[in-house]
């Protein structure tokens, strides 16, 4: 039967929905810009997120965070990703997380590489009469494989595009310890068949997409997974690791999202409604100061997992306007960098940008990439941009040129040293605008005339007296 809606109904629908969305999307937006501050209000002096113990994991997943709401130019982003280049990984899980981040950000991550597929198993231990074996990654160097550390790790294999030749045995790994009901457990034991947990079957969704994009054919593992994952959505929209739980967790329900997202994406499974939901969840349950239960890590990961943005930044410093009101700065003056706290491990230049004054804009420059000295024979940019009109020397780390647009410029670079070491070093450059010029108003000549006249008569009186 065909039923049809008067028009001026289907408008009124059409206006009420346009109204819901617009308001869901500012209230994402809301979100957004209350944990970007409370993640800046909380970086240390050296760039770092958290204490050591999961400074690696809490550090890569804020530097992920800030690139999805487009900070990248930032100097939180930049010491972070300093941070990151510098810093040296205890576990798989940190490790793999490190290659990940710094690879998005087209980093060198060759020797993080080699120690992951060091630190991993060619031949995995037999699990019960099962015999199951295959390359695979544990918490640790060279331990029994384990969720979510190696699927953490092919992640990062595939996603920092790792020639790895078992790449294939390292699926077929991943892909026999699924269970029956499409989900992964942390780890299999001999006699039975732990329960499906969100976390590992999150991450192992996460790294099966990654493998689809590279061209694996794990379509069934994939669709699976992530149908088991959207089935395990709670009332609330949430998602939680414990199976008798009844309201969601933050962390969890960041990760099951952006791993339903990019199985969507893939067209592995249909879950707009879920991932709609586990928005919603997300902006509900922040707290008033702009993070979420479950500290820095958990607010990172949902931040992380909201759409992808582009916020207004109209002094061009990379902190967004809306995120320097919030913090009590003016969205038109470059101070960014006042908003990195000290906190004593700070190295300038190694984990806290080092600051240089080009001059003024349309004037040439000359500056220096720091070290300078004998020492260091090379300079290779990563990631950030000159000013329009400046070159460097990649043999001196000169810099010369002429300076064609004003603003603060966040880069890091790469020196290399006599000896062959390196280290990862971050930047801020800045060139001032221009005085304003005052123009002298010109007086037209009858002006000129009459002031001739008046001057004439000036003078004249003061002769006669």
């Amino acid at each position: 039967m065909d039923v049809r809606v008067p028009r001026r109904i289907r408008v009124a629908v059409m206006i009420v929905c346009l109204g819901v969305a617009g308001a869901v999307s500012a209230t994402i937006d809301d979100a957004r810009v209350g944990a970007l501050t409370h993640l800046i209000q909380n970086q240390q002096g050296d760039g770092a997120w958290q204490g050591d113990a999961l400074g690696i994991a809490t550090t890569a997943t804020v530097a992920e965070a800030l690139r999805n709401a487009g900070m990248q130019s930032s100097p939180m982003y930049a010491s972070a990703m300093a941070w990151l280049a510098n810093a040296e990984a205890g576990s798989t899980d940190s490790l793999a997380r490190q290659m990940i981040t710094l690879a998005a950000d087209g980093r060198d991550i060759g020797t993080f590489a080699q120690r992951l597929l060091e630190w991993g198993n060619s031949v995995n231990f037999s699990v019960g009469s099962t015999g199951r074996i295959g390359p695979s990654w544990g918490a640790y160097r060279h331990f029994q494989g384990s969720f979510p550390d190696t699927p953490l790790a092919l992640q990062a294999i595939f996603e920092a595009g790792v020639n790895y030749g078992d790449a294939g045995a390292a699926l077929g790994y991943l892909n026999g310890e699924q269970n029956g009901d499409g989900g992964w457990a942390y780890l299999k034991a001999s006699t039975s068949t732990p329960a499906s947990r969100v976390i590992p079957t999150a991450h192992s969704v996460i790294a099966l997409s990654a493998a689809r994009e590279n061209g694996w054919g794990v379509d069934t593992q994939l669709g699976n997974g992530a149908t088991w994952l959207k089935n395990r959505q709670l009332a609330d929209g949430g998602f939680a690791d414990d199976p008798a739980a009844t309201n969601g967790s933050t962390y969890e329900t960041a990760l099951a999202l952006q791993a339903l997202e990019k199985a969507q994406a893939l067209g592995a499974v249909s879950a707009t409604t879920e991932i709609g939901q586990a928005q919603q969840f997300l902006v509900n349950t922040r707290a008033t100061d702009g993070s979420w239960p479950g500290g820095l890590l958990a607010t990172a990961a949902a931040l992380a997992a909201l759409p992808s943005a582009s916020l207004t930044d109209t002094d061009q410093d990379g902190l967004p306007d809306a995120v320097e009101t919030q913090l009590g700065s003016n969205p038109n003056v470059a101070d960014s960098r006042d908003f990195i706290a000290g906190n004593g491990r700070s190295v300038t230049g190694i984990t806290t940008a080092s600051m240089l004054d080009l001059g003024v804009k349309g004037d040439g420059v000359s500056g220096q990439f720091l070290p300078a000295g004998t020492n260091a024979v090379s300079w290779v940019l990563l990631s950030g941009n000159l000013p329009a009109g400046v070159t460097f020397n990649a043999s001196t780390g000169e810099l010369t040129g002429l300076a064609q647009t004003a603003g603060t410029y966040n880069l890091t670079y790469r020196v290399t040293y006599a000896d062959g070491t390196s280290e990862t070093r971050v930047a801020q450059l800045s060139v001032a605008s221009p005085p304003p010029s005052v123009k002298v108003p010109m007086l037209p000549p009858i002006g000129v005339l009459i002031l001739a006249a008046l001057l004439a008569a000036f003078g004249a009186f003061r002769i006669r007296k």
